[in-house]
């Protein structure tokens, strides 16, 4: 039986676990840094219910990961009811004063993202085709006479924390808004699991073998085994390990960046990790009198989703609370909380700006967050607790001009190595899910080869549900 390791313990590599399991391969090791399962899903318990500080939502309606909260005894919440700030539902948002322009905008994009996608799921598309898909994805919008798309952007991927229109390239603005993204997102929004992402990924994690805290930091490749030699941490203390036994096969789950530092790492592997970024982005759960209530859930602001050159007023912060979610109340007498989101203004990150510190920073949003409620006539009462961190790592716009979505693709499985994740593709759960049903069919046929005609119709037709057929 071949033995697979996987590095990560987040979605892409519980996910993948599971479905290599489907797949009649048992002999799985997942390697974790962390103390913790499920990467950046953070579930916080107030008042009588759970609040979600993470990102990376499945759209309401067709899931692979249905069946598996089934299991675990988890049901999705119900679909969220959300209003633009000026009291619009986002329908009536998207469609404006047209409603049959906007409906032909919606099918035109639809119409060009069906030919991505066919296309790609069959390896059909070149470097220079990559090339041009890596233009902002706004701009392109817009240029092409599709308003109406560009409006719906502003919901399902500025405030989903995919970063700005001008800055998002136009392949992850495909792979971001798929037909089941935009029919979803005009109709019934997004949903939770009932006890949290964090929980829901921990019960996952009990079906299998995961060390946690063990860090990977050298990967050698022989062709026929791959051998790691392990970091791991017990209490305060760091002491490092070397595993005799090799693997068949090893599968990357993290970002290439966490990779990069791993002696044995690929002049390939290094390459995607300095084309990849980060959005930075903040989620604070807030206590707060005097601001919306029911039935509105989720409130959105227009203005805040455009980029700082398309502001009125060019001076705006980009850390202005541009999403906000209101928590039901659990029963009498719980308070009145929400969940908000912001993203990180360089100048103010000390990332980018060496006289900032992650004190001020923090201290910075939330005073950020304290004059956006105080406008609206509501009053800031407790910050329960705030979650600054890099969400969906993906290649930058320089990175897919020069070919790396198909180094990517050539780097599967050479050497007995793959790759999944936010690295390859979308960070939304849904699609790393939907990846990794096609990558465990590609593991499988390297480890048990079958009739090609029948592992390429499969590969494809499972190829084709990816990203929301």
């Amino acid at each position: 039986m071949s033995r697979i390791a996987i590095i990560g313990a987040g979605p892409a590599g519980l996910s993948l676990a599971r479905l290599l399991v489907e797949q009649d391969l048992h002999d799985i090791t997942l390697y974790e840094a962390s103390d913790s399962v499920g990467d950046t899903s953070e579930s916080v318990f107030a008042d009588g219910r759970t609040h979600e500080l993470s990102a990376g939502y499945p759209p309401s309606g067709r899931s692979r990961l249905t069946p598996w909260m089934q299991e675990a005894g988890h049901t999705f919440r119900p679909p969220e009811t959300f209003q633009m700030d000026d009291g619009r539902p986002l329908a009536e948002f998207v469609y404006g004063d047209d409603v049959w322009r906007s409906r032909l905008e919606l099918t035109k994009y639809l119409g060009a993202w069906a030919w991505f996608h066919v296309r790609e799921a069959l390896g059909l598309i070149g470097d220079d085709e990559y090339a041009r898909l890596a233009e902002p994805f706004g701009p392109w919008l817009r240029r092409s006479g599709m308003d109406a798309m560009h409006r719906l952007a502003r919901r399902s991927t500025v405030a989903m924390g995919q970063g700005f229109l001008d800055e998002t390239s136009r392949l992850w603005g495909y792979r971001w808004n798929t037909l089941t993204r935009v029919y979803k997102s005009l109709t019934s929004g997004t949903r939770e699991p009932d006890r949290g992402w964090e929980t829901f990924w921990a019960s996952m994690a009990e079906r299998f073998h995961v060390k946690r805290r063990h860090r990977v930091v050298d990967m050698r490749r022989t062709g026929r085994e791959v051998r790691l030699r392990v970091e791991v941490q017990r209490g305060d203390l760091t002491e490092t390990e070397t595993h005799d036994e090799a693997y068949d096969h090893v599968v990357v789950a993290v970002p290439l960046t966490e990779l990069a530092s791993c002696e044995g790492a690929t002049a390939d592997e290094l390459w995607v990790a300095e084309h990849l970024e980060s959005t930075r982005y903040a989620t604070t759960l807030i206590e707060v009198e005097g601001w919306f209530d029911e039935p509105i859930d989720t409130r959105a602001y227009r203005e805040r989703l455009l980029p700082r050159s398309e502001r009125t007023g060019a001076d705006q912060p980009l850390d202005r609370t541009f999403v906000a979610s209101r928590s039901p109340r659990a029963g009498r007498g719980s308070r009145p909380l929400y969940v908000v989101h912001q993203y990180v203004d360089p100048q103010h990150d000390p990332r980018t700006n060496p006289e900032a510190t992650d004190a001020s920073l923090r201290a910075r949003l939330v005073e950020q967050l304290r004059e956006d409620l105080v406008a609206e006539g509501a009053v800031l009462k407790e910050v329960l607790e705030q979650r600054i961190g890099d969400h969906s790592p993906r290649l930058t716009r320089a990175g897919i001009a020069a070919g790396g979505p198909n180094r990517l693709e050539r780097m599967q499985g050479r050497q007995n190595v793959w790759y999944t994740g936010s690295s390859v593709v979308h960070a939304s759960i849904d699609h790393v899910v939907d990846y990794n049903a096609v990558l465990a069919l590609r593991i499988r046929q390297a480890i048990e080869p079958k009739n090609l005609m029948l592992h390429a119709l499969e590969k494809h037709a499972a190829a084709l549900a990816l990203h929301g057929w």
